[in-house]
């Protein structure tokens, strides 16, 4: 089994137990996963605390990355007890033989997006909860946010008849609902450096800019979010006021000849994020602004590396 790499955690209790909200910030395990993994699977064994909490070891937390391991062979997750159980396990059990980990694991992700897609074009909003629901009993939620509600997402906002259109906005609607609530807990749990979040001036907000702040709030930034639509005077008026060390700005319709001199303002990295359907300008030239990958993972890493990580001169940032 491949080697789970080493975790940064804080200092423990005077027993080397952690809770489930360090557990879940270091490992990007959601609490409700953890629960699941436990409840359901038999996965991991926490302590509980006469008041009934959970604590967590260290073999633990080794074993969540295991289990992350395994799901990202494709192995599914009845599975995984028995794969845990043989060490070292055989190739034969790691990956099965009638199929590749990436066709298992796309085959999964694809099955999700079709159920959900289904429930979307009924307006069934117990159905899309259902599905998610499922999927986040069983994977980290970064997973969850990439392989299932951003490709749906993309999906739906790129079909054009008046029938598809609905259908579209209806999915918007519940997994801006849905995210904003998950987001709400992150945001207790941030302890890294403050980033503020916004949409383009005169814009509304988009799906992508509630994703994203997800992805980065799990990652552990603090995240302060505005709502649009607002000027950039206001959001020039959150830099100043709470001090982030980054900014990003999310929409469709990004003017550099009004972007670049601000951004120069506020001597600190601004990001710029396209959202569905958004055009890079024909002249820009992204002077103070850096512009993000389209995938919201990989956009996730980037500001990540520039705010979380020591700078390093041989890596390439945005």
């Amino acid at each position: 089994m491949n080697t789970a790499p080493a975790f940064r955690l804080p200092p423990s209790d005077e027993d080397g137990l952690y809770p489930i909200r360090t557990v879940s910030s270091v490992t990007g395990v959601n609490a409700v996963t953890l629960r699941a993994w436990e409840r359901r699977h038999g996965l991991i064994t926490p302590r509980r605390t006469p008041k009934g909490h959970r604590l967590y070891s260290i073999q633990d937390i080794e074993r969540i990355q295991q289990v992350l391991i395994l799901l990202e062979q494709g192995i599914s997750i009845s599975q995984i007890p028995g794969v845990l159980e043989q060490t070292p396990p055989p190739a034969s059990s790691v990956v099965p033989p009638q199929a590749s980990p990436l066709r298992v694991t796309a085959d999964a992700w694809q099955d999700y997006r079709n159920r959900m897609e289904h429930a979307a074009r009924r307006f069934d909003t117990r159905g899309l909860e259902k599905v998610y629901g499922d999927a986040i009993s069983l994977f980290p939620l970064q997973q969850v946010m990439c392989h299932l509600i951003h490709p749906l997402h993309q999906s739906l906002a790129q079909h054009t008849a008046q029938d598809a259109e609905a259908e579209s906005r209806f999915f918007q609607a519940w997994a801006f609902h849905a995210l904003s609530t998950r987001l709400r807990h992150e945001l207790h749990h941030g302890t890294g450096p403050v980033l503020g979040i916004a949409p383009l001036p005169h814009e509304t907000d988009h799906l992508e800019l509630i994703l994203l702040s997800l992805l980065l709030a799990v990652r552990g930034l603090q995240v302060v979010r505005l709502s649009g639509p607002l000027s950039l005077a206001a959001i020039g008026s959150l830099s100043r006021q709470a001090a982030p060390a980054g900014m990003v700005l999310c929409g469709q319709h990004p003017r550099a000849a009004q972007l670049e001199p601000w951004a120069a303002t506020l001597h600190i990295p601004v990001f710029l994020a396209l959202a569905e359907g958004g055009q890079s300008p024909s002249a820009w030239h992204g002077q103070g602004i850096h512009l993000l990958p389209p995938d919201p993972q990989a956009a996730t890493e980037w500001i990540s590396g520039r705010l979380l990580q020591p700078r390093n001169p041989m890596v390439k940032y945005p």
